[in-house]
């Protein structure tokens, strides 16, 4: 019951979080995808109330600062790679750069919210976090996949 209490606090945080935000038209339900995370994270990390809610707003602070980076490394490097071999040496050099840039961008946001999340957590919750984040990027994996075989079949 403790749990339900958790998830369902956790996704209204969440979905008043996103109705804020402009979403891009995707193949995929991002709000679902969203939730299956919080549902995900939730049950891996067990938290009390309290730590709920510190963690969740500074958790969903987090999501936008790195989603806000990859899609800035996405836009700026992506588009580059379909045609690499029609690149001069100096486009190369440019997006070697931005590649390199964009990922030290996003190491420094996660630096950064590591040192609040050690504050709002124990540091054994912590680390469940970025394990239970790896486990659910495993997870969504599998399910894309599946869902495009299954595309794939029809």
């Amino acid at each position: 019951m403790y749990k339900h209490i958790l998830f369902f606090s956790a996704l209204l945080i969440f979905v008043q979080f996103t109705q804020a935000q402009d979403k891009k038209h995707s193949p995929f339900d991002e709000e679902e995808i969203q939730a299956e995370k919080i549902a995900f994270l939730t049950d891996k990390l067990d938290l009390t109330v309290k730590q709920a809610q510190k963690f969740w707003p500074v958790y969903n602070e987090f999501e936008e600062q790195f989603d806000s980076l990859q899609r800035v490394k996405h836009h700026k490097i992506s588009p580059r790679h379909k045609n690499g071999s029609d690149l001069s040496k100096h486009e190369m050099k440019s997006a070697c750069n931005d590649f390199i840039n964009a990922h030290t961008e996003i190491a420094k946001v996660r630096r950064e919210y590591h040192k609040q999340f050690v504050e709002i957590l124990p540091i054994q919750k912590v680390y469940n976090l970025y394990k239970a984040e790896s486990e659910f990027k495993k997870v969504l994996f599998k399910k894309i996949r599946r869902r495009k075989d299954n595309d794939d079949h029809r």
